[in-house]
Formats: C-alpha cells, structure tokens, sequence
C-alpha cells in the first residue's frame, strides 16, 4: 500500500542517515585513532631520544667522577710536596739562624783578635821605643871611647830591630789572611744558606699556586657536577 511504502521510503532515509553519521564517526575514530598512533610514535621517539641523553649524560658523570679521583689524588701529592717543602724552609731557615750566629760569633771574635794585635803591636812599639832609647844612652856613654865599636853595634841593633819588626809585620799579616779567609768562608756559607733559602721559598710558592689552581679545578668540576645532577 501507499503507507507502507511511505513508511518503507523513511525506514530507508533514516537507515541512510544513520549509515552516514556512522560512516562519519568512524572515519572521526580513525583519524583520533591515526593521531593517537602518531603521538604514541613521537612519545616513543622521544622516550628514546631522553634516553640515549641519561645514558651520554651518565657516561658524563663517570667521566667526571674518574677525573675528580684523579684530581684530587693530585692534591693529596701535592700537599705532601708542599709540606716537603715547609720541611725544608723550616731546615734552611734554622740552618741560615746557626749560620747568622756563627758569622756573628766569627766577626766578634775577629774584632777581638784585631783589637788584641793592636794592643800587642802598640806595646811593642812601645817596648821598642824604649829599648832603642836605651841603646841610645848606652852608645852615648861609650861614644867617647868606643866609636868605631858604638857605629857597629848600633848597626848591628839597628839590623835586628827590623828583622824583629819584619817577623812581626809577617805574623800579623798572617794572621788577618787567616782571619779574612775565615770571614770570607762564612760569608760565602751564608750566602748558599740564602740561596737555598729563596729556592725553597720559591718551591713554596710554587706549589701553593699548583695547590689552589688544583682547588680551584676540583670546585669548578663539583659545582658541574652538582648542577648536572
């Protein structure tokens, strides 16, 4: 009948639409389900770049952390070069103190040598002053009588007097170059002590710059490693 085909012709329409909206949120899910496909790829592809990062960055730290051993292995040794070398300051300065004494000792004693010679010297002078006088009264109690005597015996005087002042002007020369060489070796021994005294200084300095260039890596490594981790 005109009805039932009527009817029969909805059914139709509304079977065609309902395929169409069906059609339509399938190729709706399809597309989520291609975009959820493709999000899930770049989430793998990402999850995968991060990781080879925490892996480099985790040979990094190894690296880091081998070379921070070694450092300050480094600065172990060199504080202990560095108090071999406070040793050493401490030896030479003690042995340049000894040395200071003993110049002073030496120059003090020199002084008093000196001081005695030209006490001794001064007494014989005065001691030869004095006998040439008396030889000058006794060849002026015989001159009237003995000339020719007096002439040979004040020429023989006067020969011994200066072989007594030769003698003595020896011995006192002598003795100021042995006491000169003296002074001069514990000048020249003073002198090496300082000279020693300044290298150990200088290894000293040397060291500590050494030290705190080594502090000053090791904080620069800690501080990177503290900010990567």
């Amino acid at each position: 009948t005109q009805l039932a085909q009527e009817k029969e012709q909805e059914w139709r329409v509304l079977e065609r639409e309902r395929n169409n909206q069906l059609a339509t949120q399938l190729q709706s899910k399809s597309n989520e389900l291609e975009l959820a496909k493709a999000k899930l790829k770049q989430l793998e592809e990402d999850f995968k770049y991060n990781l080879r990062l925490i892996q480099a960055r985790d040979e990094e730290l190894s690296r880091y952390e081998t070379l921070l051993g070694s450092t300050k292995d480094t600065l172990e040794q060199q504080q202990i070069e560095l108090s071999d070398s406070q040793l050493k300051l401490t030896d030479a300065l003690e042995s340049l103190a000894a040395n200071k004494i003993l110049l002073q000792e030496t120059r003090l004693e020199h002084k008093r040598d000196m001081e005695a010679l030209r006490k001794s010297l001064s007494q014989e002078k005065m001691d030869m002053s004095k006998a040439k006088a008396e030889v000058q009264a006794e060849l002026d109690e015989v001159r009237a009588t003995q000339r020719l005597n007096q002439q040979q015996a004040d020429f023989q005087r006067k020969l011994e007097l200066q072989e007594i002042q030769s003698e003595f002007e020896e011995v006192l020369a002598t003795s100021y170059s042995q006491l000169r060489n003296s002074l001069r070796e514990q000048e020249q021994a003073l002198l090496e002590a300082d000279t020693q005294l300044k290298q150990a200084c200088r290894e000293r300095d040397l060291h500590e710059q050494q030290r705190i260039a080594a502090e000053a890596t090791l904080q620069k490594l800690q501080n990177r490693h503290e900010q990567e981790l």
